[in-house]
């Protein structure tokens, strides 16, 4: 099963690799993971641009203080700062 699926995985980035080089348009769900006041003040003022850029791309924007597990959120960005522990 892990053989199967990671030939899968394998052929997907060989996808998004072509896609990339082909110079297709960004697109698909972005997960981003963030501090509340990062959110607030830096972050979801730029989303109207973005989105106006690359209408193709989907944003999932969580805002947290807390710390999370970026595996258990499913998190394709995540930003923080500040001492973190390991």
């Amino acid at each position: 099963e892990f053989y199967e699926r990671s030939l899968r995985v394998l052929a997907d980035m060989d996808e998004a690799e072509r896609c990339a080089a082909a110079g297709a348009a960004p697109r698909g769900r972005v997960s981003i993971n963030a501090s509340v006041s990062f959110g607030q003040h830096r972050l979801v003022p730029l989303v109207p641009r973005l989105l106006e850029m690359h209408p193709q791309i989907t944003l999932d924007i969580a805002l947290t203080d807390r710390i999370v597990d970026l595996m258990d959120e499913r998190a394709d960005i995540a930003i923080r700062w500040g001492q973190l522990p390991s």
